[in-house]
């Protein structure tokens, strides 16, 4: 690539997931700067999977006029464009080589990532990032890619930033972030599988973030499956100088394949960096998503969960379903819960209108939405009220990764929600 390349204006889009192969549909330039058409295929309709089953089913061909906020493109397909990290990544590393990023479409960096998506929709033509034929140096340890994140995130320059770019340039979110095959066990690291080893994604303190904040979230993360939330497999590595990472074993990949995933935001089409969504729009869209009780109250316990411990960077983002085998949307694992604070100290997302001081009351309006009953919320707020309690002694599990300081206020933080509950 150079300084004078010329945008894309067609751009395949494959569906890989579950094993499959096949075109999903097209992506072709329309009319003004930044605006797009998109066609399903013909394979794509008679398969009849549903990516976009609300706003952009199979039974039109072709849709246009995408929102602005997601790049003109459909929301199931902006789900693949990275932000925060990984977009400031590939705009240094273009810049690095006279490219200037704002020159860029939706489906240069579309094609940029070619298969290295998360999810399960893949890009052709491939269009080579900047230093890409160089040579690769293959990062297998967690310390040294930890230092040279932070490299980057104090805004210096990075000898392996096309490799941070290779690794870290589609998953979403402010956090640095990278994709790799980890075992677990060993703590060994690499681009690509080898024995005994899974896909995770691991994740680093942004600027200004404490290293106790890795701790945080896996502490989060136990007190979430202790609740009754499917959270995959989690880490927090303690990775001495003052570095440290937390990391969560991937859902969108399961045995080599590909899972769909859909954000609620891409379902949406919602600007999740907005504060946009009551909850009830989450368990509505949930209902009509995947047409399940069960899944609604599952999203439900998510909810009571955010609200309680205080988990206030709930956007629509931060929701997700994935399509299993037999072609039904179902909720996705868990992700990215820790104690946040949000916005004016409220939640991205509203519980029946309200941002702050959540009571009982509105958590009922909001799952009465969804025709969930008040006997079985009272329960889900019952049994996350009590995993709530045991809050500082799983926070004290990992040792003093957590200072006592941060425990105490973030305890009385969760209980002052729990009392908001019944004030």
């Amino acid at each position: 690539m150079t300084g004078q390349y010329q945008p894309l204006q067609r751009l395949e889009v494959i569906y890989q997931g579950w094993g499959e192969e096949w075109p999903l549909g097209i992506l072709a330039a329309a009319s003004g700067r930044g605006q797009w058409l998109f066609e399903y295929s013909q394979e794509s309709i008679q398969r009849g999977i549903e990516f976009s089953p609300l706003l952009h089913p199979t039974d039109s061909t072709t849709y246009a006029d995408f929102e602005r906020h997601q790049e003109g493109v459909p929301g199931f397909i902006a789900d693949s464009l990275p932000d925060g990290w990984g977009r400031l990544l590939l705009d240094r590393l273009l810049r690095r080589n006279n490219i200037e990023p704002a020159a860029l479409s939706a489906l240069d960096r579309l094609a940029m990532l070619g298969n290295n998506t998360m999810g399960a929709l893949t890009y052709r033509p491939l269009l080579n990032m900047p230093e890409q034929d160089k040579y690769q140096q293959n990062i297998d340890d967690l310390a040294i890619l930890a230092q040279e994140i932070q490299i980057e995130v104090a805004g210096q320059h990075s000898d392996v930033l096309p490799e941070l770019v290779r690794l870290g340039g589609s998953p979403h979110g402010a956090r640095p972030k990278v994709l790799v095959e980890l075992n677990p066990v060993t703590g060994h690291i690499a681009s690509t599988p080898f024995a005994g080893s899974h896909p995770w994604l691991i994740k680093f303190p942004a600027a200004q973030e404490e290293t106790w904040v890795c701790a945080l979230e896996e502490v989060y993360a136990r007190m979430a499956r202790l609740a009754g939330i499917d959270f995959p497999d989690s880490q927090w590595f303690d990775l001495g100088a003052g570095l440290s990472a937390f990391g969560v074993k991937r859902f969108d990949r399961v045995a080599g394949m590909r899972v769909p995933v859909l954000s609620m935001a891409g379902a949406l089409q919602a600007d999740f960096r907005l504060p946009c969504l009551d909850y009830s729009d989450i368990l509505q869209a949930t209902g009509m998503i995947t047409r399940s009780v069960r899944e609604r109250e599952i999203q439900a316990r998510r909810m009571v969960f955010n609200v309680i411990m205080n988990n206030q960077d709930d956007h629509a983002k931060n929701f997700a379903f994935i399509l299993n085998q037999n072609a039904e949307w179902q909720v996705s694992p868990a992700y990215d819960l820790t104690l946040q604070m949000g916005p004016g100290g409220q939640h991205q997302t509203a519980v029946a209108g309200y941002g702050r001081n959540i009571n009982r009351k509105a958590l009922l309006k909001a799952a009465a939405s969804a025709d969930i009953s008040a006997k079985n919320l009272n329960l889900i707020i019952q049994e996350v009220t009590d995993v709530a309690a045991c809050f500082v002694t799983v926070a004290k599990e990992l040792g003093d990764a957590i200072p006592a300081s941060v425990i105490k206020t973030s305890a009385e933080k969760i209980q002052a929600n729990i009392r908001a509950l019944d004030a």
